[in-house]
């Protein structure tokens, strides 16, 4: 279905339109869709999309701040070089690498990498962009140039609504991460024995074969200690992180943290638990998260989130 509801967004000559979807690929909160769908209402050339959307940036990034998420659809936005011509629009800050980032991943083009290469049969929890570290992007955008044949949706969900509903459910978990903050603990394989299904090895996490440069690399990146295992992975225990956040514009804690992601708990390969993986999550006092709290984290994920079908030069920015 589709709100033809057409509005002027800047001197442009194009007119944008907001197209709905049947839930869940898209859901409505206080009266505002989630995410923003906008496509042009007529085709386009590639040259008029780069033009409206450097002077529509300040109204896109407005909307992205109101709504949470935006999705450009129908945009004639075909390949890799287009896609980073159209985010050069918007006078991001990008940065060329995050060290201590463990998803394995490279470049295609500017600041465009391919978001995993984690094989498909491996599903990624929710989590907010390397939460594990100090620092992390503030926004992250997406692009289909081939759909998949089959599922490869990219949910996402909104952290505030979360936190309220883990906090109603789950409330003495959630008072713990106020209080006591978490702490991410990660062993980090060597690249003589890393598969790359989960992560890199410690020579492509901190860019570098000096082990002794790693370790720095480590401490500097969020590592509160950073040792050594008799088979050469490299064990990282990070500082303690607050867990939440509070969101500046409406003053609602957010769940801003990594704690489904990187707890044993949840690790799945298709529909089998995986008890190995080289990665853990503690209070930050050392002690245990509960399973049963963080599988209670997923469920609610689950609940909340929005999942919707990706389409060739779909672009979502989050």
């Amino acid at each position: 279905t589709t709100n033809k509801i057409v509005h002027r967004e800047s001197p442009s000559p194009m007119q944008i339109i907001n197209p709905t979807l049947p839930v869940p690929q898209q859901k409505e909160f206080d009266g505002k869709v989630f995410p923003l769908i906008k496509s042009p209402d007529t085709p386009v050339s590639y040259d008029d999309t780069l033009k409206w959307a450097k002077e529509s940036k300040d109204a896109i990034l407005a909307d992205l701040k109101s709504h949470g998420a935006i999705l450009f659809r129908g945009f004639p936005v075909k390949t890799p070089e287009d896609y980073n011509g159209f985010l050069q629009q918007f006078d991001f800050k990008f940065k060329d690498a995050w060290l201590g980032g463990g998803q394995p991943r490279h470049r295609i083009v500017g600041p465009v990498h391919t978001s995993t290469e984690s094989p498909p049969h491996l599903k990624i929890p929710f989590h907010h962009e390397i939460a594990y570290l100090p620092e992390y992007p503030g926004s992250l955008m997406f692009f289909c140039e081939q759909p998949p044949a089959a599922d490869g949706e990219t949910p996402i969900l909104l952290s505030t609504r979360l936190f309220e509903r883990i906090e109603s459910e789950r409330p003495e978990f959630v008072k713990k991460i106020k209080e006591l903050g978490v702490r991410y603990i990660r062993e980090i394989s060597d690249e003589s024995t890393c598969t790359s299904e989960y992560q890199k090895s410690w020579q492509h996490m901190y860019a570098t074969e000096d082990k002794e440069e790693a370790v720095k690399r480590a401490l500097a990146s969020g590592s509160e200690t950073a040792e050594w295992a008799e088979n050469g992975s490299l064990k990282v225990r990070s500082k303690i992180f607050p867990g939440y956040q509070v969101d500046p514009l409406s003053g609602k804690c957010t769940w801003f943290n990594a704690v489904v992601l990187l707890h044993p708990a949840t690790a799945r390969v298709g529909d089998q638990n995986v008890d190995d993986v080289p990665w853990n999550v503690t209070f930050g006092d050392g002690s245990p998260l509960d399973p049963n709290d963080i599988r209670a984290a997923g469920a609610a994920m689950d609940a909340e989130c929005i999942a919707f079908q990706w389409q060739a030069g779909d672009m979502l920015l989050v």
